[in-house]
Order: structure tokens, then sequence, then C-alpha cells
């Protein structure tokens, strides 16, 4: 339980200055190595929530939230399924299970802006170079071709619900790197000294 309620705190720290977010905090007098108290929460599970009006504001809500989460805080929740995500009557959204947070460094959240903004971009190339820098292929040579063309197919395959109105993003904008940059100016993670 020590574990889970040490990321509680540190999440507290990323999520309460969001509007619109909140999580259970950790009872500190009552909280031990064995025993995790936390505020009571409670709400309506986010899938509830599907095809309604209040949707588009709860998916706002939650995609602020990861955005500040992974390229500002540098630190997230890593386990976001629809068990763990609540609303309130008040619209607030309301994040649950912390045994698994996860900790990006500013070399990976650049490497994720330019893979988002490649992904916008219907860059294949650049999602692999991006990738690359994640660590997410094998550091041995890889394939450009055949890796580029199957990226090409997954990005064609996506592309009928991800464009944008005006079609997709001009390559390489550098709208994400330049938000990586400047929120990976935080690190370290607020969480730790």
């Amino acid at each position: 339980m020590r574990h889970e309620a040490q990321n509680m705190r540190c999440m507290a720290k990323v999520l309460d200055a969001l509007p619109g977010i909140t999580q259970p905090h950790v009872v500190e007098p009552y909280a031990t190595r064995d025993v995790l108290v936390q505020d009571r929460s409670h709400g309506t599970r986010l899938e509830a929530a599907y095809g309604t009006a209040a949707a588009p504001e709860l998916a706002r809500a939650l995609l602020d939230a990861y955005v500040h989460q992974l390229f500002g805080a540098g630190v997230f929740h890593a386990d976001p399924h629809p068990g763990n995500l609540f609303f309130f009557d008040d619209g607030r959204l309301c994040l649950h299970d912390f045994g698994s947070i996860g900790v990006l460094d500013p070399a990976s959240r650049l490497a994720l802006g330019g893979m988002v903004e490649a992904i916008a971009a219907d860059d294949a190339e650049g999602v692999l170079d991006a990738g690359n820098r994640l660590g997410f292929l094998p550091a041995r040579q890889v394939e450009r071709r055949s890796h580029v063309r199957e990226i090409h197919l997954i990005l064609a395959e996506m592309a009928p619900a991800a464009r944008w109105r005006n079609g997709p993003l001009p390559r390489r904008s550098g709208a994400w790197h330049a938000l990586g940059r400047a929120l990976a100016s935080g690190y370290p993670p607020t969480c730790w000294p």
C-alpha cells in the first residue's frame, strides 16, 4: 500500500492544479505500510457518458489532463481504463487506482511530441524515427523500408477518424516539438526531489 500511496501523493501534485480533474487523496494520519486510507470518491463510470451531451467536455478534460501529465509534468497515470475513470455530477473527472504511474524524461517527451506531430502530418518516416527515439524498436539496425510501409498502412487506416477539418497538419510544423521543449524544461517530474 505504501507504493500506491506514494503514487497518489505524486499525482496529486500534478492533477490538483488542473480544473475539472480530481483524484482521491491519501488520508495521511491513517495510511500505513499495510493500509491505504483515501478520500471517499464515487461517481459514474466514464463509459456511461458515451454518446451524451457531456461526452465532448469530458473527453476534452481527459485529453487536457493527459497532455499536461505527459508533456508538462513528465509523470502520468498509467492505467486509464474505464474502470479507473469516473465523473461526478458537477462534471469533474476523477482518476482512480494509482498502482501504476509512468515517468518520461525530457528526451522521451520530445520524442513523444514528435510522434504525435508525425501521426497528425501523416508522416510514416517521422513516426518511425520517433519510435526509434522512444526505444520502441530493437537497438539493432531497422529495415526502414518495410517499417515505413507498415506504418503508412496503419496511418491510412487511422486517417478517416484522424483527419483535421482542413486535412493533415503541415509536415513538421514544429508545434509539438516546441511544446515538448517548453514543457520538458520542468524536468525532473514534480513528484521527485
